[in-house]
């Protein structure tokens, strides 16, 4: 299984790495800016994607067994799709990231600060982007299926 998908482990690898060097040069390093569209500083919290349920008590451990159960069913969906998109890949990484966040220190760093959202990091964009792309692939798939089936 390692063979048939080593690009989608890679990808999830690179995201995963990427994403703890960010949080690590931020955290160590108090690398911070302030700007008029842009901030980029240290925040932490242990709600889901952009600090929702943040007051919720108990709720890094909800968010450690969802994350397990995510990795399960991306594992699952990979095995039973023959040509899933680039975005279980992205998925795994950001899951994977912000799981180990949640492992090591009980909550998630976050460091990219747009003033018009939620502060968020690299996981988070990984998990976003691989959402889209995996709903995007999904879609594709049937509308292919429909015009297969009206021929």
């Amino acid at each position: 299984m390692v063979k048939k998908y080593r690009a989608y482990i890679i990808l999830a690898l690179i995201v995963l790495f990427l994403d703890q060097l960010s949080k690590y040069l931020v955290k160590h390093w108090m690398i911070s800016t302030t700007g008029n569209f842009l901030d980029i500083s240290y925040t932490t919290n242990i709600g889901s994607l952009f600090s929702l349920f943040d007051s919720v008590g108990l709720i890094n451990i909800v968010f450690i067994l969802i994350s397990f159960l995510a990795i399960g069913f991306l594992i699952y969906y990979a095995e039973m799709e023959k040509d899933f998109s680039l975005g279980v890949g992205l998925l795994l990484g950001g899951i994977l990231g912000n799981l180990f966040d949640r492992l090591l220190s009980g909550a998630v760093v976050d460091w990219i600060n747009f003033h018009f959202w939620p502060v968020f990091n690299l996981a988070d964009a990984g998990i976003v982007c691989g959402v889209i792309l995996v709903v995007y692939t999904v879609m594709a798939k049937d509308q292919a299926g429909k015009k297969k089936n009206q021929k």
